[in-house]
This record gives C-alpha cells, sequence and structure tokens, in this order.
C-alpha cells in the first residue's frame, strides 16, 4: 500500500514541477487540469506520467484486524454519513472498466437511504438510492465515522449545500483548492465539505487534491474503521 501511494504522490509531484499546461485523465474518467503556459510543450513527460498511472497496481482496502468485514449489499445497515468507495466510476456490467487506482466515493444521507455523489464530467451533485449505487457500483468499500454525531452533522450538511442549497449547481472539475466557495467540486470532495463544514472535523490537510483512495488508507488517522465490503 505504502508503494502504491508512493507511486500516486510521485505522479502527482511530478505533474505539479513540470506539466503545468497538461491535462491529467484518470482512471475514473476525470481531468486534472493545471495552467501555466511555459510548458505546454512537454508533452513527452505526460507520457512518462501515464505509463506510471499504468502500471500502478490496483488499489487494496484495508479491513480491521481480526473482524470479518464482508458483506452484501442487502445486509449492509446504512449510517448517516458512512462513506462509500468503488474501485472505479463506470463499474456496472463492465469488468474492464472496474480497474483504475483513483475510484470514486459518495456519502450516505441523514436516513441512510441514499448516496450523496457526483458522478464525474459533465455531472453535478446527485442524490441517488441505495440499490442504485450497489447496482452501480458492484464493489464498494464503506467506512463507518467514529461518532454517530459527526456522521449525521456532515450528511446533513452535504444535503442542506450540494443537493437542496447552491451547491447543487456546481459543475464537476477536480482543483487543488478545497474551499467551499468554488463553483465546482469533485466525489472525494463533497463528504470532506460535509465532515470539515457540518461537524467540525478534518480529515487530511486543508488544500491540495484529495484523491477518493486516501479517505480509505488514511481512515483510521480520520478517525473512521472499516465496517464492511460488499463484492470483493
Amino acid at each position: 500500500m505504502k508503494k502504491i501511494v508512493f507511486i500516486i504522490s510521485s505522479v502527482v509531484m511530478f505533474l505539479l514541477a513540470f506539466s503545468f499546461d497538461s491535462r491529467l485523465v484518470l482512471a475514473d474518467g476525470f481531468e486534472l487540469e493545471i495552467n501555466d503556459n511555459s510548458f505546454q510543450e512537454d508533452i513527452e513527460l505526460e507520457k512518462e506520467i501515464e505509463k506510471l498511472l499504468e502500471s500502478a497496481p490496483e488499489l487494496e482496502a484495508p479491513i480491521e484486524d481480526g473482524v470479518s468485514t464482508f458483506m452484501t449489499s442487502s445486509s449492509y445497515k446504512p449510517r448517516a454519513g458512512d462513506i462509500l468507495y468503488t474501485p472505479s466510476t463506470q463499474c456496472k456490467d463492465n469488468k474492464d472498466k472496474c480497474k483504475g487506482i483513483t475510484g470514486h466515493v459518495g456519502i450516505v444521507s441523514s436516513t441512510g437511504s441514499n448516496v450523496y455523489h457526483i458522478r464525474g464530467l459533465n455531472s453535478k451533485p446527485s442524490s441517488i438510492g441505495k440499490s442504485t449505487w450497489f447496482n452501480n457500483y458492484k464493489k464498494t468499500l464503506i467506512i463507518r465515522p467514529g461518532s454517530k454525531s459527526n456522521g449525521q452533522k456532515a450528511a446533513d450538511w452535504v444535503y442542506k449545500h450540494y443537493i437542496k442549497g447552491t451547491g447543487k449547481n456546481k459543475s464537476y472539475k477536480v482543483t487543488l483548492s478545497r474551499s467551499v466557495n468554488l463553483k465546482t467540486t469533485y466525489c472525494s470532495l463533497i463528504p470532506w465539505h460535509g465532515y470539515v463544514h457540518g461537524a467540525n472535523h478534518y480529515m487530511g490537510g486543508t488544500s491540495g487534491y484529495l484523491m477518493p483512495s486516501n479517505l480509505i488508507t488514511n481512515a483510521n488517522a480520520n478517525g473512521f474503521t472499516v465496517h464492511g465490503k460488499v463484492g470483493y
């Protein structure tokens, strides 16, 4: 796992240092766009970055020591604020599209019956049913906050801001800023905003691109535990 994180971190560092006008399209279909015309000719470096991403092994999710976390989608009892992680944004019935190193996340609603997320390019934040999530994303890992109250507050905030409030019209774009005032957002930023602004609970730093997989690899440090693994 450390090796995977190191590879990904190295890729991002190279991109930031040398390829500021390139677009990096990652496994779940999003584009990481950084602007600086002074490096627009560096096409070869972008190709090298893509090779590194393609050669990185598929992520393996951590599990609780001594505890069986395997379950079915029907046996999973959702709780407000649970964060759902899937290896890809385009799973469905195409196994070839379920491979990737970036993944996708959503946050469970206040009632537990829905999941709030943003699908990808050309999308806006939306609420989908629990069954729809598991139909689309066969492989899902669930992390649960240690504080039930924090989970409820985070889910409530996401609903008020991203589903019914001013954030509902935000477009999809990956940025290095995590400001809630941006006109854009992306999947892992939605639960992060929910916990930060709804529960005053921070998960990692306050800037930089937040990879969906980071919410999993840093779950324990962020006060979450692996509650279940569906389809693994």
